[in-house]
């Protein structure tokens, strides 16, 4: 694991560190992603390059939510809340 380091200015502005750039392969005027995420119950902050297609960006996230989750007994589940027939 690498570990760097930036400063953040009165502005709260910050600067990207050379190494994560190239890594990325950032260009000037492309646009990153902060993604918080709980480890161990701490909020942790990964960064990612905003993609070009958002569609395919957004294509399964959230997907993590769902892996414990019978979809059946949800549905039924939100049927009976809401008052409507269950099948």
């Amino acid at each position: 694991m690498q570990v760097l380091q930036s400063k953040i200015s009165k502005r709260n502005q910050t600067v990207v560190p050379s190494e994560i750039r190239k890594l990325l392969n950032l260009k000037q005027g492309e646009r990153i992603v902060w993604k918080v995420v709980l480890v161990k119950g701490a909020p942790k902050v990964l960064i990612d390059k905003l993609p070009k297609d958002i569609v395919s960006y957004a294509r399964g996230l959230g997907k993590e939510i769902w892996e414990d989750v019978d979809i059946e007994d949800y549905v039924k589940s939100l049927r009976k809340e809401l008052g409507y027939p269950i099948f």
